[in-house]
């Protein structure tokens, strides 16, 4: 404090020795002033210790006599001395203080206490009477209890402390909120009202939890709409004020169930599935594999286990392992390969894998579709192909020579016939001939098969074209088919049309000539 240089102090006036009631009294205040276990000070307006109590001096680790020789704002921890001053001015002027601050043991140790000072007269002078209590292990209690607290509403599991009735007797907000509900909504249920068991289902696990006094059980809890959560139940028994209580953490594992069963169901798919799958490391190691991975090579489940891909596959291990390299550049392959099996038989795969994450690590997820059966007929196909191009090669051979036979005796011996009958046949007889020859012509030079190519040509303009281009009138045309000179002009005009010739003053029967020369 300001004045911290020591000065004697009056006595504190005593009672008269001579009056034997205040003796006694004395006796009794003295006794109760230094069994206290608070400490007590009397102090001078400014702070001065004047007297002081056992407690005082040993609460703060001091002895008598360094204990005497301080002052209040020496043993002030939270106040500086001009602030010691003022309070002590604003304590005498109003007569009467409460207040909490913090005392400096001797060690060093902040401690914290509850003080009360009031005024009082001693021999017509003013003193001031200090009381204080320390209080430190409840500060630290008070302390633990928020930080306690503070976990207990920040917790994003629903915490509730919950008695042998289900009634709700504390809860954080997760408890509510996860649910559904507001507070108030939630404090008038009880736990059998969200729980979607019936008390007869749950009686057992309750005895279970009273008797050992903790459990843990999957249960699942209804949302005020409807909704049903699961959730992983810890209880552990309480004692609080006397009473005994649950204390209940509710953890929502709807998604991780769900997550469970989603894992299980692949995992079925994994299992069930006829091709080969593997889940393979960067080193070419399989950290798991299908039934149909060893299966389909002959292994069991305890042999395939520890292999790599370099057991099994027929190209050399270092070209596999590049080719499942190149996989984890691209994330991404798709290829043919060999394998072979435990008995040494080889298998013909096509391998498909892509790059995987599991755990924050890169994998590779490989499946492998036996091709096997279809490689080997594929090559008895291809292997019937060449049998089959070879016969019809023969078949082309033997028609070429035929062919060459027909046009040898037509060119040599029929047309130079049909010449001669030409020759000396009446008149009217001789479109026909030339008709029939034109038909035999066109088997050495397919004049059809050139005049059937154009698109729109009915047959009987096919066939009026085989006699146009023999240069045949046009009446005689209409006798040969039988029809009116204007029909056999009509499909003349329909003719030149369809080859793009009309109104050109191209002669029709020397174009059909032509095209039998293109």
């Amino acid at each position: 404090m300001a004045d911290a240089s020591p000065r004697e102090q009056p006595p504190i006036p005593r009672p008269d020795s001579n009056d034997l009631l205040s003796r006694e009294l004395a006796s009794r205040y003295q006794a109760m002033f230094e069994q206290s276990i608070d400490s007590i000070v009397v102090m001078d307006p400014v702070g001065n210790v004047v007297d002081f109590n056992t407690a005082a001096h040993e609460n703060l680790g001091y002895t008598r006599e360094e204990f005497a020789a301080m002052t209040i704002a020496d043993l002030e921890a939270a106040e500086s001395p001009a602030e010691v001053r003022e309070h002590m001015a604003n304590i005498v002027k109003n007569g009467y203080d409460r207040f909490e601050t913090r005392h400096r043991a001797k060690s060093g140790e902040i401690r914290n206490v509850l003080v009360t000072v009031q005024t009082i007269s001693i021999g017509g002078k003013e003193f001031a009477l200090g009381t204080w209590r320390d209080i430190t292990e409840q500060h630290q209690a008070h302390e633990l209890a928020d930080r306690y607290r503070g976990i207990f509403e920040q917790s994003m599991d629903a915490v509730v402390v919950i008695d042998d009735q289900g009634g709700f007797i504390d809860f954080n907000a997760a408890a509510h909120e996860n649910l559904g509900y507001t507070r108030e909504e939630f404090a008038a249920l009880n736990a059998f009202d969200i729980e979607t068991r019936t008390p007869e289902e749950m009686a057992d696990i309750i005895e279970e939890i009273r008797r050992e006094g903790h459990g843990r059980v999957e249960t699942c809890h209804r949302c005020k709409d409807g909704r049903i959560l699961d959730v992983l139940v810890t209880i552990k028994r309480i004692h609080i004020g006397g009473k005994r209580l649950s204390l209940s953490v509710w953890h929502d594992i709807t998604e991780q169930r769900q997550s469970r069963e989603l894992a299980g169901r692949y995992r079925a798919v994994f299992e069930q599935s006829v091709d080969s799958i593997f889940v393979v490391d960067e080193t070419g190691q399989w950290i798991d594999f299908n039934t149909a991975a060893h299966e389909s090579l002959g292994y069991t489940r305890e042999e395939f286990t520890g292999m790599g891909i370099s057991d099994i596959v027929v190209r050399p291990p270092q070209e596999a392992h590049a080719r499942f390299a190149q996989v984890f550049t691209d994330g991404y392959g798709q290829f043919e390969i060999s394998h072979r099996c435990k008995n040494g038989d080889i298998r013909d795969v096509l391998l498909v894998a892509r790059t995987i994450t599991i755990g924050g690590e890169a994998f590779m997820l490989v499946t492998c579709h036996d091709i096997t059966e279809e490689h080997r007929a594929r090559q008895a196909v291809e292997q019937k192909n060449v049998a089959l191009s070879e016969m019809l090669t023969q078949v082309q051979r033997a028609k070429d020579d035929v062919g060459g036979h027909v046009r040898d005796n037509l060119e040599k011996v029929i047309l130079p016939m049909i010449d001669d009958i030409l020759a000396d046949a009446p008149e009217q007889c001789q479109p026909r001939l030339l008709a029939v020859k034109a038909g035999l012509e066109d088997v050495l030079t397919p004049f059809a098969t050139k005049i059937s190519a154009i698109e729109g040509l009915t047959p009987t303009e096919l066939r009026m074209c085989q006699l146009i281009r023999t240069d045949i009138p046009t009446k005689q045309i209409a006798e040969m088919e039988h029809v009116s000179p204007a029909t056999v002009s009509k499909h003349r005009e329909n003719i030149r049309r369809k080859l793009g010739i009309q109104g050109k003053g191209i002669n029709l029967a020397s174009h059909l000539a032509n095209l039998l020369q293109d």
